[in-house]
């Protein structure tokens, strides 16, 4: 099996990076991983991968899946605002992408990935940390609820 260094590793997420979104067909959530990778490798953002984040955050749930579909779900607004932070990029439809995420509680308060549908722990966790993104100053309330 071949060996790669940590600079082929650095090369070959910078290179994905350069071109703006990713995915077979870009979207919000494979560009989020490739961010979230090349924030542990330290690799500087390009303008281009900026430029494709900013155009999917749209209303009425805060982002879009693709340039071209509408998918709303949790985890497209969860990858959308943590582009955004590694981006450091601000959030414009915040009041809208809250409001989807408190859709998708349920009513023993938990979280699915769309409204009406079945919450689980991973979806739960999503909700939340978006949330402290979207509304630092409710997370001095939360620590004081446990």
């Amino acid at each position: 099996m071949e060996q790669h260094s940590e600079a082929d590793l650095k090369q070959f997420v910078g290179d994905l990076l350069r071109h703006g979104g990713l995915g077979v067909h870009v979207n919000v959530w494979d560009t989020y991983l490739a961010l979230a990778i090349g924030s542990f490798l330290e690799l500087e953002s390009t303008v281009n991968t900026v430029t494709f984040v900013d155009s999917l955050q749209q209303p009425p749930f805060g982002f879009l899946m693709t340039p071209r579909s509408v998918m709303p779900s949790l985890d497209v607004v969860y990858a959308g605002v943590r582009c955004c932070e590694l981006l450091r990029l601000p959030v414009r439809y915040a009041r809208e992408a809250i409001g989807f995420i408190l859709s998708c509680q349920t009513s023993d308060g938990g979280f699915s990935h769309a409204p009406s549908a079945l919450p689980n722990l991973e979806f739960t966790y999503r909700a939340l940390q978006t949330l402290a993104l979207l509304a630092p100053s409710l997370q001095p309330l939360a620590s004081e609820a446990l």
